[in-house]
């Protein structure tokens, strides 16, 4: 893994630790302008968005976070309609458990001496 892409991956596991521990910073969200990995590979099209070289596609080889635990977080976050609702949702059961499980995704796709220690 490229040392870009590492720390890349890095700072989304730290945005997904702050996420599930309910250590998030006010606007703080699960989209992609909170995530290091999609600032560095997503390129959207018009209704279509291209991943490719980040770890999550390689990974899955689908575009978006499809097959990855952010599934769940999406449809989750899709039952927010006001920035009030998000706030809210995040101090829920639900929102931590689907945070939680993307964090332990976005770390296992660490290279294998950095997940060691986990």
């Amino acid at each position: 893994m490229k040392a870009e892409t590492k720390q890349a991956l890095l700072e989304s596991i730290q945005h997904w630790e702050r996420l599930a521990n309910g250590e998030s910073e006010k606007g703080e969200w699960t989209g992609p302008d909170d995530c290091s990995l999609c600032k560095m590979f997503a390129e959207w099209h018009v209704q279509a968005v291209n991943c490719e070289g980040c770890p999550v596609y390689e990974k899955t080889g689908e575009h978006g976070c499809w097959n990855t635990p952010h599934e769940r977080m999406s449809d989750l976050c899709n039952t927010a309609q006001t920035e009030i609702e998000m706030e809210r949702l995040k101090d829920t059961t639900e929102f931590y458990v689907a945070a939680q499980e993307e964090l332990e995704f976005l770390k296992s796709l660490l290279p294998k001496d950095e997940n060691e220690n986990d």
